[in-house]
């Protein structure tokens, strides 16, 4: 765990701005400057190198123009901080290297209460833990709850993650619990999407009220919402949309698409939608990031946009 012990956020602030603002690649300037603001400049470096943030050569630290000129906007609008945040927790939660596998093992070890992710380690392990708990501290993912003396997860992005995506072995009881709120969220995420496509058909009423909640009523039909299009066929008939609601961490947008889905999807071709609506928190949601992707079964498996896993199989005897 001693890995973080050396990594600080404002070290690694500081580093994108030299790195954005004076426009140069020379490690030992970067690093004189670097040195008159902070302290342990390998370590941030080989940190925010090994998340693949930029590269290193022997003189040089490589940043992208992509990202240059995306972070140079960033601190000019003076939101540098949390566009940085955000891309180290991106990293750190789906990059396999060392550092995502030391916060993986320490977010594993919270537990979900009720709404709340908690961890409340031993003195001992609070020791050994103190770098990675340190550095969530700072990207305020985790917050010290003195009353309990343990530690509170607070980042709803990383708790919905948690949620979707387990990091330990999990109990019967707390699986349960988390089942529910799967259930509770997944509910609530197809509530929005009717609420969404009943505004996007507010000039054509009388599709809006055509709307339904498929779900509600038959769990296996292979997508949760009959929608419509903003248009008519060639015989003047409403086109109907058929809708799967996924709730998504804002983080990854990972789902999880059932082969029952996936069959209805590909007879329905072009009227078939993935809505992929990232989770805030338990009760809210980002519209704004709402991703919608028409005709997935024939353009989402040969995306390079997406990579996909098979993660069960079904048997029967031949």
């Amino acid at each position: 765990m001693d890995d973080l012990a050396d990594v600080r956020l404002a070290n690694c602030l500081s580093l994108f701005e030299i790195l954005v603002t004076h426009g140069t690649d020379d490690i030992a300037f970067l690093r004189q400057r670097y040195l008159e603001r902070g302290l342990h400049f390998d370590a941030s470096v080989e940190f925010l190198a090994t998340l693949g943030l930029f590269s290193v050569s022997d003189n040089a630290i490589h940043l992208s123009e992509d990202l240059r000129s995306e972070l140079l906007l960033s601190f000019s609008e003076h939101r540098a901080e949390r566009e940085i945040i955000s891309l180290i927790l991106h990293r750190l939660l789906r990059s396999g290297n060392r550092f995502a596998e030391i916060v993986g093992d320490f977010l594993g070890r919270f537990q979900l209460r009720e709404n709340d992710y908690r961890f409340k380690p031993q003195f001992e392990e609070n020791l050994a833990l103190a770098g990675v708990r340190n550095f969530l501290i700072e990207l305020e993912v985790i917050e010290y709850d003195t009353a309990n003396s343990e530690f509170v997860l607070i980042d709803p992005s990383v708790s919905v993650s948690l949620m979707i995506h387990p990091r330990r072995r999990v109990g019967r009881k707390e699986h349960e619990q988390i089942l529910e709120k799967r259930q509770e969220i997944g509910r609530l995420a197809e509530l929005e999407v009717l609420r969404y496509e009943q505004n996007r058909l507010r000039d054509f009423p009388d599709f809006a009220l055509l709307i339904e909640h498929t779900a509600e009523s038959d769990v296996a039909a292979g997508f949760d919402i009959k929608s419509f299009e903003a248009d008519l066929d060639e015989e003047g008939n409403p086109i109907s949309r058929f809708i799967e609601v996924k709730a998504v961490s804002p983080i990854d947008f990972q789902f999880h698409w059932s082969r029952n889905e996936i069959d209805f999807a590909w007879n329905c071709g072009p009227r078939y939608y993935l809505y992929l609506l990232p989770v805030l928190s338990f009760r809210t949601f980002d519209t704004d990031g709402l991703r919608i992707i028409a005709d997935p079964a024939h353009c989402l498996f040969d995306s390079p946009l997406w990579s996909h896993l098979e993660d069960a199989y079904s048997f029967i005897l031949a």
